[in-house]
């Protein structure tokens, strides 16, 4: 084991400071290579890793039929000018002694290909120097695998060349699509000279479990933002508002915002908070619940009628947060039928006129319509405001849209 000098110590722990910073998943590879050269000296450097744009989700190979999912890697270079001199081929994974050396043995320690071929084996190999080292001036590589499984479990049992060449490889500068998960990183280090040391194999190796932890921190925000970012939409296509238990109002849609502006207009309120009927009907329902009302029964709900549109808000309770969710919904016309007026201890005549004054029809036109002399409608409509309690068409309105819950602006 190489005994690292005070100096690399504090070269790692600046790294590490830096490494520790949290970024999106999309900003990780490009961060990672940028602050290696902290620790390990490289002319040229790539590292490939799980696609930033497919969290969520994974890409599927419209050809294969066997149901397999493929991953989507991202190759990033620390200078991307050079990846146009070069050329990755299948022949040279299959010629890059560390690649295979990995698939045999699982070993994901840091190699190099000077570990396996001296120099004229190295010039031999037409994909691995001629295509790819020759090009961009290089003359060795180190590798290191960052991955979660042991050192020494292979990814197969026997090194099988035709597995490798079953593979679904394509390679553009950018980019390398497989039908096999990679390891999670790849951090592969380019040097114009065979100098690689003892003490730059250690550092890496004792990086790997913290570039691993970084990358899951990377990949943990990035989920995380794509789950609010697919919770907002959803919430505001469902014009919702997030109440805390205290009943203040935490969170509101920019719908939900347009929705109380259209039906509480008439009663200024501040934004993102709620209009007075709305907090009024609130306070009573969890009152309600903190005197032992059953939480699993359907909660009233709050109705809003303004030019014959209604808004509806439902209250449902979020328990795992300790919070409140409001959903508003706009509905058509509302119509009382018949059968909801009887419900009310209406008789079958009076809710059929009241049905016909709620749609604004005179009692000349509700005669014709019920085939009723002028006088019979009159006396039933004097029969509906003694049962109500008022004197008036509005205030009968006004009185049984209140005993269903039902809030009204003219």
């Amino acid at each position: 084991m190489q005994t690292l000098t005070p100096y690399d110590l504090q070269q790692v722990c600046q790294f590490l400071q830096q490494l520790n910073t949290i970024v999106h998943l999309s900003e990780f590879p490009t961060r990672l290579l940028s602050i290696l050269s902290m620790v390990i000296e490289s002319d040229f450097t790539l590292m490939a890793g799980t696609a930033a744009d497919q969290v969520g989700s994974f890409k599927h190979n419209p050809n294969d039929q066997s149901g397999k999912k493929i991953l989507a890697s991202v190759l990033v270079a620390n200078d991307t000018n050079m990846l146009t001199r070069t050329n990755i081929s299948m022949s040279y994974f299959l010629q890059n002694p560390v690649t295979i050396h990995y698939l045999s043995t699982g070993d994901s320690r840091a190699h190099k290909i000077s570990d396996f071929l001296n120099e004229s084996e190295m010039y031999q190999r037409e994909a691995l120097y001629g295509e790819f080292l020759e090009p961009l001036g290089m003359l060795d590589q180190m590798s290191l695998v960052v991955t979660e499984q042991q050192p020494f479990t292979p990814k197969h049992t026997e090194f099988d060349r035709e597995l490798i060449n079953n593979w679904v490889v394509k390679l553009t500068p950018t980019s390398v699509c497989l039908d096999e998960e990679l390891p999670d990183l790849v951090v592969i280090i380019h040097r114009d000279r065979r100098n690689f040391s003892e003490r730059d194999r250690e550092i890496l190796n004792l990086l790997a479990p913290h570039i691993l932890q970084a990358y899951k921190n990377s990949q943990m925000i990035s989920q995380m933002q794509w789950e609010y970012k697919r919770l907002n939409q959803f919430l505001d296509q469902t014009s919702s508002i997030v109440i805390n238990r205290d009943g203040s109002t935490k969170f509101v849609t920019e719908r939900a915002e347009k929705l109380m502006r259209k039906y509480f207009s008439a009663a200024p309120y501040e934004k993102n908070s709620l209009p007075e009927m709305m907090k009024d009907w609130l306070q009573k329902r969890l009152a309600n619940w903190a005197i032992g009302a059953d939480l699993s029964a359907p909660t009233p709900l709050l109705r809003v009628i303004q030019d014959k549109h209604t808004l509806v808000v439902r209250l449902f309770i979020d328990s795992a947060n300790d919070q409140y969710l409001l959903t508003l919904e706009e509905q058509a016309p509302l119509d009382l039928s018949f059968a909801l007026l009887q419900k009310l201890g209406l008789s079958q005549r009076e809710s059929e006129i009241l049905h016909w004054i709620f749609r604004d029809k005179s009692n000349q036109q509700i005669s014709e319509i019920l085939h009723l002399s002028h006088r019979t409608v009159q006396k039933h409509c004097e029969n509906i405001y003694d049962r109500l309690g008022v004197n008036n068409r509005s205030a009968a309105i006004t009185q049984i849209l209140q005993k269903l819950g039902i809030a009204m602006f003219v």
